[in-house]
């Protein structure tokens, strides 16, 4: 397990993010694309807000741009 930070230049078969929604250094653009970037097959977004997820990273509900978009995998976003 390692943060989203110590994973920069790492790379895991599967990565599960946890994006705390009240830690700003968690739920911004570039933090969640070090996170989905370091996987080779699959990933897994977990969210205590979908709402402020979306809105962090600029995006309406559903909408996929920039470097989210070229990743090209599927992102699994779970929210309570």
């Amino acid at each position: 397990m390692r943060t989203i930070h110590s994973a920069q230049g790492a790379t895991a078969d599967r990565v599960m993010a946890h994006l705390e929604s009240f830690r700003a250094n968690t739920i911004d653009a570039p933090a969640v694309y070090v996170a989905i970037s370091r996987a080779k097959d699959a990933v897994a977004l977990y969210t205590d807000s979908r709402a402020r997820l979306t809105e962090a990273l600029g995006l309406r509900d559903g909408e996929q741009i920039g470097a989210i978009d070229e990743v090209r995998w599927e992102v699994e976003v779970a929210w309570n």
